[in-house]
């Protein structure tokens, strides 16, 4: 028996499984990180006026950031779906974290809103 299959047979796979989804989400975020960067560069080259320089720079970062959280978050998720046991805490605790969030950011509104303020400002 190959090492391959006996690995996919046995206990280890769920631990194999799961870091594989780890590797492959660290290579999107990576591959995504590094066109966007190329991307940004190029359209920042192109730029005429140094006074949109500065914005443009600060909205790429701003979405480069946030695209690696994002394609992280996907990647966390897909891993706890993997599992049958998480699978079902999982869905429990998605569900409860959008009521939560909701509750925070009904409590934390003037907080929430000059947070959101500074990043428009970043952005205009």
């Amino acid at each position: 028996m190959s090492l391959i299959t006996e690995v996919a047979s046995t206990q280890y796979w769920p631990a194999v499984k799961a870091g594989i989804i780890l590797m492959a989400t660290f290579l999107i975020a990576r591959i995504a990180n590094y066109l966007l960067a190329r991307w940004s560069r190029r359209y920042v080259k192109s730029l005429k006026s140094r006074e949109k320089f500065t914005a443009v720079t600060t909205r790429m970062e701003v979405f480069r950031r946030v695209a690696g959280v994002f394609v992280w978050f996907i990647g966390i998720i897909v891993l706890v779906f993997q599992f049958p046991a998480a699978r079902s805490l999982g869905v429990g605790l998605f569900a409860s974290a959008g009521a939560v969030g909701l509750v925070l950011g009904l409590a934390a509104q003037n907080t929430l809103s000059n947070i959101i303020a500074g990043i428009v400002l970043s952005f205009s």
